[in-house]
């Protein structure tokens, strides 16, 4: 057997980022959108650095007004809605992120629900 010498500058391999999604998802109204893809699940994602990435929250059809509807970024309101029209942030992957979902169901007993989102980046 011969020894094989490769000319040229060898391919970096494609290093991901990791995206951690958790808490309770839908997939009509919280889910995470990442460059075209829809993530409806909790869990790591291992993502490509620059990836285009939108969370989008929303409530369910039967809820007239969401006080907590809202998206949030280290803290700070980055969106906010009411009614049932769902909103959007979007984001692009420069560090590992965690997107967390919380479902809200109001205490005067209602059956309907809505979810805002808290986005964490490191």
């Amino acid at each position: 057997m011969g020894m094989f010498l490769r000319r040229g500058l060898a391919e970096k391999p494609v290093h991901g980022l990791n995206v951690v999604i958790s808490g309770t998802l839908d997939a009509s109204n919280a889910y995470v959108q990442i460059d075209g893809t829809k993530y409806t699940s909790a869990g790591t994602y291992q993502i490509p650095a620059g990836a285009e990435i939108t969370v989008v929250c929303g409530a369910d059809s039967s809820y007239v007004y969401a006080n907590g509807f809202k998206i949030t970024q280290n803290g700070t309101t980055v969106a906010h809605g009411t009614g049932t029209s769902p909103i959007s942030y979007t984001l692009s992957l420069t560090m590992p992120v965690e997107i967390a979902f919380t479902k809200h169901v109001p205490p005067f007993g209602s059956s309907s629900f809505y979810w805002s989102c808290e986005i964490t980046t490191s």
